[in-house]
């Protein structure tokens, strides 16, 4: 089902942009009117949703024994993307060679030495080619020492097809109220959580639960890799109320 067609629209925006602009180099035409403000690629958030915390609970408490191997690994992958907070080209392609034992080494303040350490992924983002430093919670170190010798992958495709049918198992049927443009204009058209679980999700629901738990917004552009907040802020998904409870827990100012 097609979320939105602005995005379909804004795809095609962007090629006639580039050709236009390729045919203008090679002096096919001097009309510059394609490079006017008001040609912009239309673009709406097609991903709506994160999965809280609660949501992630009920998929993880599935029993999946008597399933398919790939519904079974496709949870553990989602996971894994969740915890990383990465792009599924990323996340799905992580081997064991990216995951790293660190030594962490901090003085107190009477100048004696402690060491810790601390599991990390290394990834190098596919889209961007910048170099991440990921730490693992306990979450995601139990699903890396699950796999010993090397960590799961299946296709996107079939990734996106096991995640609803998990989101389905997990009853997670909440309905939410999706906007998209058809024949031009604005509509809003009520779809079951579950059906709305893909690839993406498990990226956009990281990244909220990062924020909802108080860390820092430089630290978890640190983690996914966005070069600025703005642009982060598309990812945090947090409803005004969950706001509300993170700001009134962490700041005395509103006790």
């Amino acid at each position: 089902m097609a979320i939105s067609a602005l995005n379909s629209i804004g795809k095609t925006v962007k090629v006639i942009k580039t050709v236009m602009r390729c045919a203008e180099e090679e002096g096919y035409h001097n009309n510059h009117s394609y490079m006017a403000h008001s040609f912009k690629a239309p673009k709406a958030d097609a991903d709506a949703i994160y999965l809280t915390k609660e949501d992630l609970d009920k998929i993880n408490a599935l029993d999946l024994s008597k399933e398919c191997w790939g519904m079974q690994v496709a949870r553990d992958i989602f996971m894994i993307g969740v915890w990383t907070a990465q792009r599924v080209s990323d996340y799905n392609n992580i081997r064991k060679e990216d995951v790293k034992t660190e030594t962490i080494r901090s003085w107190d303040e009477d100048g004696n030495l402690s060491e810790r350490q601390v599991r990390t992924i290394h990834v190098v983002q596919q889209k961007t080619g910048k170099k991440i430093v990921i730490p693992c919670n306990k979450a995601l170190r139990d699903i890396l020492d699950k796999y010993p010798d090397e960590l799961p992958h299946i296709s996107e495709q079939k990734l996106n097809l096991y995640l609803k049918e998990l989101g389905k198992k997990a009853e997670l049927n909440e309905m939410v109220d999706i906007r998209s443009t058809k024949g031009g204009e604005m509509k809003v058209e009520p779809v079951a959580k579950h059906d709305l679980i893909h690839t993406h999700t498990a990226r956009r629901t990281g990244a909220t639960l990062m924020y909802l738990s108080g860390m820092n917004v430089y630290d978890i552009c640190k983690i996914t890799g966005h070069s600025n907040i703005k642009t982060l802020e598309r990812y945090i998904k947090a409803n005004e109320l969950e706001t509300v409870k993170k700001i009134t827990e962490a700041y005395d100012y509103f006790k």
